[in-house]
């Protein structure tokens, strides 16, 4: 099963003075991906959230806004498990000064398609990840190589 946290990027409307503006065009996200078979675990305005809420989860894809309430998106990615991929949601000029290779980017105006593409990619390359993990022995301890 594929997890996913959504937040919108502030700047979409080129209004960002409160979380409740923002609610609508994460729940049109949210939605969308539930009819497309993906479990969305929760809607965050702050990066706190997020990171509160992947806490409990082995892996997942993040899909966010380039800044959240109380952090940059670079900041987040920081803190997120390797198991965890980003999906950074934001404008062309805000993507061009990412550069991070660990950060899989959308340019706004966001497309269904090009959206439902991505995540696609992206699910794959977990599943595959996590099939390749689980094919590799365990190492044994000392006391049981005895």
């Amino acid at each position: 099963m594929i997890f996913k946290i959504v937040q919108e990027e502030e700047g979409y409307s080129g209004k960002h003075n409160s979380c409740i503006s923002k609610a609508g065009r994460c729940e049109n996200i949210r939605n969308l991906l539930a009819r497309n078979g993906y479990s969305v675990i929760g809607v965050c305005c702050t990066g706190a959230q997020v990171l509160q809420i992947i806490d409990n989860l082995e892996d997942g894809i993040v899909i966010c806004g380039y800044r959240f309430n109380d952090m940059m998106y670079a900041d987040l990615r920081e803190s997120l498990a390797s198991s965890f991929q980003m999906l950074l949601v934001a404008s062309m000029h805000i993507l061009e000064s990412c550069d991070r290779r660990d950060i899989v980017s959308l340019p706004l105006p966001l497309r269904i398609g090009d959206l439902a593409n991505t995540l696609e990619m992206m699910a794959a390359g977990m599943y595959r990840r996590r099939r390749r993990q689980k094919s590799q022995p365990k190492e044994r301890s000392e006391a049981e190589k005895k």
